[in-house]
């Protein structure tokens, strides 16, 4: 009885012991599997041997497992590190303090040097002592961090020495951050300013507009701006850029402006809006100028030259009727022919130097006189087309339209090979609206901006800088090999004399 229980107690024992057995087998499986995939490399050292490399350390060096098999890990160490570490691993044999997590630098196969964060523990293997190292990659995390720091390095300096005014604000619109420009274009401190919001600066007014774009900055809007703003007593121009501040979640934690002084900008800018409206209305003065004197020598040369010219043939035909010899006759004959073309010759100086109809007639008939004139001229069929309205139109708004449809024909005829155009003249209570269209090759309009001139649109600049002195506007449409349509619009003027 005593045996059989004896031999059902070994039984159990055995029984247990390969559970144990198995139980152990599986802690070794799962602890061999979890050390073969870690993300971290794995060495066992003892006795100055690697006797134990898992693949993430192949993998990091750049190494199969059999060719690191032939490597001292030392062999792997930047020589500037080498000493450090063998003194730390003696030491920690040795039972002596050792860090318990350092750095050292491995050399890859490629030749790049990666940065590690260390983690010996001491272990014992076949009752001997060793050493478990584990290693985790910082190479990237280094990288990220220098770049963090050279990226703040720069922000650093473009802050300190920017000569325009940077600043952050957090969701209380309060200063967290200024630039030293900021703090001498107020004349207040960084350290008085931080913690504090615009009223420290600025008047209610002015805060009252700052904080309704902030409020619209950090509900996600970038807001760019030209604002007044008082500034130690002066009044200053500010060119302001804000943009939200976002943190890692996305999430808006603040904004960061920069504010520009543009003052001086300001100024010049309107000193030289103020220079070309007096160059605009030089040219117009000049161009109102030009044609009076044009009419003053068209009206001398035909009220003086073409009369005498008129009165001397009639003399000479009378003459003629005198003469008994014909030969005589037929030199009077010849001396007439050539005065009357010396008539027409001054009547076609008469009408290019202006029109006289523009001024006994008025506007629209001068307009059908010259229509005309470039018809029979350059054989270009033109209609002109009239609402027949009433126009009020001054003298100088009369000759500077006049000019301009000149101008607009005499591109047409030079430069657009058209076969064909229209004038049409219109008027409503506020303006009068002038289109000259052709039918012609057309142009790029975007040469308009970059006028010479010899270039085919500086004809279109004269035209406008001629007209805005008087609130008229140019309009061009074109496209290559489509024609061109130029419409003029020019105020009417109330109290002026109607034309019929």
């Amino acid at each position: 009885m005593t045996r059989k229980r004896s031999q059902g107690e070994l039984e159990k024992q055995a029984k247990k012991l390969r559970e144990a057995e198995k139980a152990l087998r599986e802690s070794e499986e799962k602890y061999r599997t979890l050390v073969e995939q870690a993300d971290d490399a794995i060495l066992i050292l003892q006795e100055g041997r690697t006797i134990y490399r898992n693949p993430k350390w192949a993998k990091l060096l750049g190494y199969t497992i059999e060719e690191t098999a032939q490597q001292s890990f030392l062999d792997t160490v930047v020589e500037e590190d080498r000493d450090r570490v063998r003194q730390y691993y003696k030491d920690r044999l040795a039972g002596l303090p050792a860090p318990e997590q350092y750095e050292l630098r491995l050399r890859a196969r490629s030749g790049e040097v990666l940065t590690m964060e260390v983690r010996p523990r001491v272990i014992s293997i076949g009752g001997q002592p060793a050493t478990m190292v584990v290693m985790r990659d910082l190479t990237e995390r280094r990288q990220a961090e220098e770049a963090l720091r050279e990226s703040e390095a720069r922000f650093r300096s473009v802050f300190q020495s920017a000569k325009d005014c940077i600043f952050i604000k957090d969701l209380d619109l309060k200063y967290v951050l200024v630039n030293p420009c900021m703090e001498r274009m107020f004349g207040i401190s960084a350290s008085e300013l931080i913690g504090r919001g615009d009223e420290a600066i600025f008047g209610e007014d002015i805060v009252r507009h700052i904080q309704a774009v902030d409020l619209r900055v950090l509900g996600g809007e970038s807001i760019e701006e030209e604002h007044t703003k008082p500034v130690q007593g002066k009044t200053t121009v500010f060119h302001v850029i804000k943009v939200p501040i976002r943190c890692d979640l996305n999430a808006i934690i603040g904004l960061c402006g920069i504010a520009r002084d543009i003052t001086k900008r300001k100024h010049s800018e309107q000193a030289l809006r103020s220079y070309h409206e007096k160059l605009r209305s030089l040219a117009s003065q000049l161009s109102l100028a030009e044609e009076r004197e044009r009419r003053r020598i068209s009206t001398h040369v035909h009220d003086h030259i073409g009369q005498n010219m008129a009165f001397a043939k009639m003399k000479l035909v009378e003459l003629k009727k005198q003469m008994p010899q014909p030969e005589l006759k037929e030199t009077v004959h010849e001396i007439c022919r050539l005065i009357d073309d010396a008539i027409q010759d001054t009547r076609c100086l008469v009408a290019e130097l202006g029109s006289p109809v523009l001024y006994e007639l008025g506007f629209v008939p001068a307009v059908k006189a010259l229509v005309s004139n470039i018809h029979q001229r350059h054989g270009i069929p033109l209609v002109l087309k009239d609402d027949g309205r009433f126009k009020c139109l001054s003298d100088d708004v009369q000759i500077l339209l006049y000019q301009a449809i000149r101008e607009l024909l005499a591109n047409m005829v030079k430069h657009s090979g058209a076969t064909s155009g229209t004038v049409s003249i219109q008027t409503d209570d506020k303006q009068i609206r002038v289109e000259v269209e052709d039918n012609g090759t057309g142009f790029d309009t975007n040469i308009l901006g970059n006028l010479s001139p010899h270039s085919r649109g500086y004809g279109l600049f004269s035209v406008r800088e001629r007209l805005e002195p008087l609130g008229g506007r140019v309009a061009v449409e074109s496209e290559p090999g489509r024609g061109t349509c130029v419409v003029l619009t020019v105020p009417l003027e109330p109290g002026v004399r109607r034309e019929e």
